[in-house]
């Protein structure tokens, strides 16, 4: 319960912190496909680099089907992170664009 999915930044950004939610994820329990959103309240022009993503994995009893919990959490069992290597190229660019 004390233990969030997080992302580690890469150093040469100076620490800035990204909230991570997840948005949707396949009603199901056979290999789930999940959607995620990082979001940072920082502002920089490049944010290119290595990130490091841990995702809390957690498990049913292999008969257990699935029952949408509704607004509950999923009763189900946590384990240790999993770590996601994700290499970014991402830049932003303050030229205008050329009205024509």
């Amino acid at each position: 319960p004390d233990v969030k999915s997080f992302i580690l930044t890469p150093d040469h950004l100076g620490g800035i912190e990204f909230d991570l939610q997840l948005l949707w994820s396949a009603q199901t329990f056979d290999s789930p496909h999940q959607l995620w959103r990082a979001t940072s309240s920082y502002n920089r022009k490049d944010y290119s680099g290595e990130y490091t993503i841990y995702l809390i994995p957690c498990t049913v009893q292999p008969t257990q089907p699935w029952v949408d919990p509704g607004e509950k959490p999923l009763a189900c069992t946590a384990h240790a992170p999993e770590r996601f290597l994700i290499p970014i190229a991402f830049q932003q660019t303050n030229r205008p664009v050329p009205v024509v």
